[in-house]
């Protein structure tokens, strides 16, 4: 496979120069998008009681409406942390109040999905796409919450009773002295008391978190014991993946870029952000590394090498067009959306064609990990199904009543 030669770190002779003030013929400033409105009050005031009904049972262990929305929140937050390292979609960091009005409306979609789940026997008939949205992440929370129930049930029954307080014990230093500092920074809380206090409004409070804790340790220490994820993977495995799937590595035509950005958020006026981002680009024209420059910016862009496309980035949609339309070895002008002003740069384009064995080794070898780490947990977890009754709100009345059933068994 032919590739076109990587440019230089410094454009070519006939690239102009940055000026430091925008042209009278550069594009205007457009508006930010129209904020969304906020959440109903009625969903916002949700009561204590309804954060702590009971949404599934493992065994004669509930699994409470609050439960969910820590676990949920637990996702925003490592949502919110992936896109901060993600210098691919810059933005400004969320404020305190935008964070909680975001918490606020992930919590009253779980309490509006669960709502829905527990006043009818299935799923929606003719659902409208939010339905389907907020079902499908109440599927995926209790699938979760489910999952850990289970493998702590197990962890407690097979681990020698003497040894759990130990364990707990040492767990519990770690919830005080660690994650009880981010419950209290998430909730806005001064004390113990006052984070307990926020909790209890929740329908949770510090008990019920540090139990949670707890568990999610004892899961994934327990889950560590039962499957073996440093199997190796042979030669010969990867190459009959490889010959089996040749049209996952046909690959289209590719094109390696880079960008800098300066964000209006950072600068008191247009005029500022628009002569930093001139002088970034001259710098590189003088033949500066282009990353080194973005990244001395210190402005929310780190000038990496990256491929497009690739459906994992999010970019805007000016920085596209220029990806798109560039020709190799060159730099675009300077960019402007409502977020601030940008450079782009594209190294070079990468005709389409298969991707040999060589090249993509690493990744054949990671994905058949990942297969056998999934078969393992699957048939793990399908055996603990087995032998431990499980409700979910998912599941109707009768499906409750045959778990009582077989609890009532067990308990005989």
């Amino acid at each position: 496979m032919t590739h076109s030669a990587p440019v230089s770190q410094g454009a070519g002779p006939y690239q102009p120069a940055y000026y430091s003030h925008p042209a009278e013929t550069h594009q205007s400033f457009s508006a930010p998008p129209i904020a969304q409105s906020a959440p109903s009050d009625r969903l916002a005031a949700a009561a204590v009681l309804e954060r702590a009904v009971v949404v599934a049972r493992v065994a004669a262990e509930p699994i409470l409406a609050s439960d969910l929305i820590a676990l949920a929140e637990q996702w925003q937050e490592r949502a919110a942390q992936q896109r901060s390292e993600d210098s691919d979609a810059p933005a400004n960091p969320p404020s305190p109040q935008e964070i909680e009005t975001q918490r606020q409306a992930m919590t009253q979609d779980v309490l509006q999905a669960i709502d829905e789940a527990m006043r009818s026997a299935g799923p929606p008939v003719a659902p409208t796409r939010s339905e389907l949205l907020r079902r499908s992440m109440l599927e995926q929370l209790l699938k979760e919450a489910v999952q850990i129930k289970l493998v702590c049930y197990d962890a407690r029954r097979k681990i020698p009773a003497e040894n759990m307080p130990h364990f707990e014990s040492q767990l519990t230093k770690i919830f005080e002295q660690h994650e009880l500092k981010r419950l209290m920074k998430r909730y806005g809380a001064g004390t113990w008391r006052e984070l307990d206090q926020a909790l209890r409004s929740r329908g949770s409070s510090i008990e019920r978190q540090r139990q949670l804790f707890i568990e999610q340790n004892l899961y994934r220490q327990w889950m560590r014991q039962q499957i073996k994820f440093d199997e190796e993977i042979t030669l010969d495995q990867m190459l009959s993946y490889y010959r089996q799937n040749l049209q996952q590595f046909d690959r289209p035509p590719r094109t390696r870029w880079q960008y800098m950005f300066v964000p209006f958020s950072q600068y008191p006026n247009k005029e500022e952000a628009y002569a930093l981002i001139a002088r970034l680009g001259n710098q590189v024209i003088d033949g500066a590394d282009f990353a080194e420059v973005a990244r001395a910016s210190k402005t929310g862009s780190d000038g990496a090498l990256r491929l497009w496309p690739d459906k994992s980035l999010r970019v805007p949609d000016v920085v596209e067009k220029a990806i798109q339309g560039l020709p190799a070895g060159t730099m675009s002008p300077i960019l402007e959306d409502y977020r601030g002003y940008y450079i782009v740069r594209v190294v070079e384009r990468l005709p389409g064609g298969l991707e040999p064995f060589e090249t993509v080794q690493s990744e054949i070898r990671e994905k058949l990990k990942q297969q056998r780490i999934d078969e393992q947990m699957k048939k793990y977890l399908d055996s603990l199904r087995e032998r431990i009754p499980v409700w979910t709100c998912l599941d109707g009345p009768d499906q409750r009543a045959a778990v009582g059933q077989r609890q009532d068994q067990q308990r005989r």
